[in-house]
């Protein structure tokens, strides 16, 4: 069992194995079915295609560690809160300088 674990793993292990070893009996019964052996080439791993394919040659560790470094985590970067007012802003011209038409669109909208 592992150090810091309180449950024996290896009773663990044998499960597994016992159930692989059922899907391989399983598997070697249904050898002749049709069927089951064109199921089985829909769950075969297929290469990547297109810009996908780039990642390929990248393991597990350096995709989770890529991923890590830029990801955002929203709880981090939301820092706070105010009610909505329910209405808009009023239009104010501060140090904008427009032409007067467009200032006079806006105020139509």
């Amino acid at each position: 069992s592992y150090p810091n674990s309180h449950r024996q793993i290896e009773s663990e292990l044998l499960r597994i194995i016992m159930q692989n070893q059922k899907l391989d009996d399983l598997l070697s019964d249904q050898s002749d079915n049709l069927r089951l052996q064109e199921g089985l080439k829909l769950l075969r791993p297929r290469p990547s295609v297109g810009s996908l394919s780039a990642y390929d040659e990248f393991n597990f560790d350096e995709m989770h560690r890529f991923m890590r470094s830029f990801r955002l985590d929203v709880d981090e970067t939301i820092t706070g809160k105010e009610p909505f007012p329910g209405e808009m802003m009023k239009l104010t011209r501060l140090k904008v300088n427009l032409p007067e038409e467009i200032c006079d669109h806006l105020e139509l909208i």
